[in-house]
């Protein structure tokens, strides 16, 4: 027997999309705000574990920088005057490091604010588009048809929200866990900041300040994915094997399992940006 129930069918597509969009819409706010304007009251307590770090940063500065000077001097042959002026030159490099360190994270974080503000000013946004017309049309015309015949194209559509939600809620975790990796990395500035004063342990702060460059391109990346994702389901970018069917059921299925490809495919991506980013620019 027919019923209908063509407009809860577009209506449950209807929802999937508006929740997606609004998860997108979050995590893009999100992505294009600084950590000072995120959350001020953290950023507040972050820059007073900062300045608490500083007296941390000098010590562990002070003894570097000793431990490489009493290495080079160990054997007098080796001592030179021009050596320890090196020396000096690069403990008073480390020390501008900590007095400076958050002048030095701020740019950081501006120019990275900078390169998401150019993707996401090329972009066309980064939402998708209401459900097409002709898919709208179909899901209407679904009373025509038994409700047995569409009994498991209801089970693939309950199974697209559960997915909408559940890697929906996986992206907002992603890009609140890249704040919170940011935050760490300020407040631990100072410490990570001294090794420069040693020449033995030099590569400990460049390590560390590339670790803290990948982090926050993290952000451009994201964006960067969110973009692209979307312009591949605007733009018929997926090659799935779906069925060549010109069956309404068939048609309303393929358009469901597009959309959970594409967005398992951007949580996939979002999952492991922080893996990408540390192999793209060198980060540990």
């Amino acid at each position: 027997m027919p019923i209908q129930y063509g407009s809860w069918f577009l209506d449950l597509l209807n929802w999937a999309v508006d929740f997606w969009n609004q998860m997108m819409t979050t995590g893009a706010g999100i992505l294009t705000q600084s950590p000072e304007n995120a959350s001020p009251g953290v950023w507040n307590v972050i820059t007073g574990v900062n300045t608490s770090m500083q007296g941390i940063g000098y010590g562990l500065l002070v003894l570097f920088f000793l431990i490489s000077l009493f290495k080079q001097t160990t054997n007098i042959k080796d001592f030179t005057l021009q050596g320890v002026f090196g020396y000096i030159l690069r403990f008073l490099g480390g020390k501008i490091a900590i007095d400076y360190c958050m002048t030095i994270m701020s740019g950081i974080i501006s120019i990275t604010l900078d390169i998401i503000g150019v993707v996401d000013s090329s972009s066309s946004g980064i939402v998708l588009d209401s459900v097409p017309k002709n898919i709208a049309d179909m899901a209407n015309g679904l009373s025509a048809f038994d409700i047995g015949a569409q009994l498991p194209l209801w089970i693939l559509s309950l199974i697209g929200v559960l997915v909408t939600c559940v890697c929906g809620v996986l992206f907002l975790i992603c890009v609140y866990g890249r704040f919170f990796r940011v935050y760490i990395h300020i407040a631990l500035a100072p410490i990570g900041l001294s090794a420069f004063g040693g020449e033995a342990t030099a590569s400990s702060g460049k390590r560390f300040l590339m670790s803290f460059i990948s982090v926050c391109l993290e952000a451009a990346v994201i964006m960067l994915a969110v973009v692209i994702c979307k312009g591949m389901i605007a733009g018929g970018g997926f090659s799935l094997p779906i069925i060549n069917d010109t069956e309404v059921t068939t048609q309303l299925a393929n358009y469901i399992m597009t959309n959970i490809f594409a967005m398992v495919l951007l949580c996939t991506l979002t999952f492991g940006v922080n893996r990408f980013t540390k192999e793209m620019f060198g980060g540990a």
